[in-house]
């Protein structure tokens, strides 16, 4: 063991490798191990030790937080004044953002790159005609949020 790491919090209680790659000891299912686990600040105050417990926690709520696929879904909803690319389908206009569809799927990204041969990436229209309108609402909605819509 290394001698400097009895200055390690928690160095003692990690689990060496062999025994979590063990199948008799049924950690890894399918190459899959799932780790739970509870953070415990420490902090130093006036020269002293405290370590804050669970009868006296200071802890921050973050369900109360919005989660990423909150805030995409507000870009797409709330924020049309970002957008730099319309999609039209069915004669309906889709404002969105080049950048998220770009990182989302690579034929939106072929697309959009400006310099492309295809007019999309120049002037930031897509004409779509192999899809319906009310399809291409829940897509992009996945696109943003990664979730269907309700």
């Amino acid at each position: 063991q290394d001698p400097n790491a009895r200055n390690c919090h928690g160095y003692r209680k990690f689990v060496r490798r062999s025994v979590l790659e063990a199948p008799t000891n049924g950690y890894l299912v399918d190459d899959t191990i799932v780790i739970r686990y509870e953070i415990e600040l420490v902090v130093t105050s006036g020269g002293a030790l405290n370590r804050i417990t669970k009868s006296n926690p200071h802890s921050i709520d973050v369900t109360s937080f919005p989660t990423l696929g909150d805030q995409m879904r507000t870009l797409l909803t709330d924020d049309a004044d970002t957008t730099d690319c319309v999609f039209e389908v069915e004669g309906e206009r889709f404002e969105a953002h080049s950048l998220v569809m770009s990182a989302r799927s690579s034929t939106f990204r072929a697309m959009l790159r400006t310099g492309a041969e295809m007019r999309e990436g120049s002037d930031g229209v897509m004409c779509l005609r192999d899809i319906r309108a009310p399809v291409f609402r829940h897509l992009l909605y996945f696109i943003y949020t990664d979730s269907l819509p309700d």
